[in-house]
């Protein structure tokens, strides 16, 4: 028995049908007449439309329909798409670095990934793709955007891109590459107020290594005597529900709620628990969330928020809270299906899908809300030059050349400093050499005289790229946490333990943005 769609193709019976997916052919069953009516239709299609048809494919397409109908994140598999899956859960895959959503009726970015081709294009949670390759998104099905991103390495992928709160749409041009994502790219140890030493860990995802890394990560920043910790879970789009539980166990004293689940109509509820001692003791936790945290980075901000082991700083998360299970055919495909909705310790469920009347919520009479509130909401500071249009016009070749035949001119990358006559120098070139001069020189005008006011993006970014090749992306993080808003709020807030207790039992108020699903405005 080769599974669903043999059971489809054939055509041979429904009786096959029925011994296929356990239905007993009683005659009366309303399911036994929908499989015949089934049956018959394909039978019709196969035998009297005018032209030749592969009933493989409409088989394909009736799967897809079945389960895609469902909600956005189940899907019908082919064996293509299978293999891409479990490439995305060991953090290798060909692309450009994305997760995306279908929202409001386009593809939205959740997160770009760690280190990806389009995190260096400056594309950012939130950010809402028009067009893919010159193809609408309106309406598009989130697996043809997928595959539309993704594709062999060295080639190209065209996007034209609108930033919410914004009216004005840019186009980008991305060099897809092999995307290897560590779940934990860095970790090390800032300098806080008042003599702090904060233990800082990048966790970007949860592919199947992502436990081995955070407890290596964790002992490295204990080792180096940190007394505190910032867990930074932004842009985080999640992954295997079992890696963000291990995550949680570290995080936690032995014996807390971590989660629970609740399965197919309310049948099957699973609870867990930390199992472990907990290997950050008893430090001060801080973790910074924003809307491109999704899934099992919520899970790790709830169970410390609920617990009060820790306090959320950021912006509220994206709502992703329902889990995904990949159940096999027999022929190499699959259909990934949600199997269950997750519940926060204190029994909250705050997925962007459900109504307010969920009748599965453990406390339905909560008003609804998307994603986790924050303890303290923190807005980066909006820039007036978004990185976005610095990365798409200035040539990564120029500040290679820069890095190669200038030496650095501190130890330290948290102490580089991008200084007046860096910006200037770059700010010429860009007006009088750069591909944007030579398409658009008004743009072009714009953007150098903007490089040259000095704006804190700006040496933020510039810093940042050079931070990067002098030293590597840890150096590059080391620099980027000084202008970091996020990373020293939490900074402030760890030195003042009267501060971090208060907000150990405080929340920050929902806005009205985080609970409307990201449009067109």
């Amino acid at each position: 028995m080769n599974g669903l769609r043999s059971m489809l193709a054939g055509v041979i019976g429904t009786a096959v049908c029925l011994a296929a997916v356990g239905v007993h052919a009683t005659g009366s069953s309303p399911v036994y007449r929908d499989l015949e009516l089934l049956g018959q239709s394909l039978s019709i299609v196969r035998d009297a439309y005018v032209d030749e048809v592969d009933v493989r494919m409409l088989v394909d397409h009736a799967l897809r329909s079945m389960v895609e109908s469902l909600d956005q994140h189940s899907t019908y598999l082919d064996v293509q798409e299978l293999e891409v899956v479990r490439q995305e859960s060991e953090g290798r895959f060909g692309g450009i670095g994305l997760a995306v959503a279908s929202r409001n009726g386009f593809i939205t970015v959740v997160a770009p990934l760690e280190g990806s081709p389009a995190a260096d294009a400056g594309i950012r949670p939130a950010d809402i793709i028009l067009e893919i390759n010159g193809e609408s998104t309106q309406g598009m099905l989130l697996r043809r955007a997928v595959s539309l991103l993704r594709g062999p390495a060295d080639t190209q992928v065209e996007l034209r891109v609108v930033r919410k709160g914004t009216s004005n749409d840019f186009a980008l041009s991305i060099r897809r590459k092999v995307i290897t994502i560590p779940s934990v790219p860095y970790a090390f140890v800032l300098s806080g107020p008042n003599g702090a030493r904060a233990g800082y860990v990048r966790v970007a995802s949860f592919t199947t290594s992502a436990v081995s890394q955070f407890r290596d990560a964790m002992r490295r920043v204990l080792d180096e005597g940190c007394t505190a910790l910032v867990i930074d879970l932004r842009a985080n789009p999640g992954g295997l529900l079992e890696q963000a539980i291990g995550v949680c166990d570290i995080l936690l004293p032995e014996g807390l709620p971590i989660c629970s689940t609740l399965g197919a109509k309310g049948a099957r509820r699973m609870e867990y628990v930390s199992s472990e001692p907990g290997l950050a003791g008893d430090l001060p936790v801080v973790a910074l969330i924003d809307e491109g945290s999704a899934s099992g980075a919520e899970i790790v901000g709830a169970a410390l928020q609920d617990s009060r082991r820790g306090v959320l700083v950021g912006r509220s998360t994206f709502g992703k809270w329902t889990v995904q299970e990949i159940r096999e055919l027999g022929d190499g495909t699959a259909v990934k299906i949600t199997t269950a909705r997750w519940f926060t310790p204190k029994g909250y469920c705050i997925d962007r899908e459900l109504s307010t009347t969920d009748t599965l919520r453990v406390s339905p009479s909560a008003p609804h809300q998307v994603g986790l509130l924050p303890n303290l909401l923190v807005e980066d500071a909006v820039s007036p030059f978004p990185p976005v249009e610095l990365a798409a016009a200035i040539p990564a070749e120029w500040i290679d050349s820069l890095a190669s035949t200038v030496h650095p001119p501190v130890t330290e990358p948290s102490l580089l400093r991008v200084g007046d006559e860096l910006l200037e120098g770059i700010a010429r070139r860009l007006a009088a050499e750069s591909p944007l001069a030579a398409s658009d020189p008004d743009s072009a005008s714009a953007l150098s005289a903007a490089l040259v006011e000095g704006s804190p993006s700006v040496r933020a970014f510039l810093g940042g790229e050079l931070a990067r090749r002098w030293w590597g992306d840890v150096g590059a993080a080391r620099h980027s946490a000084v202008g970091d808003t996020l990373v020293q709020s939490a900074l402030a807030i760890l030195a003042d333990p009267a501060r971090y207790n208060a907000l150990l039992d405080s929340l920050a108020p929902a806005r009205i943005d985080t609970l409307d699903t990201v449009g067109l405005e």
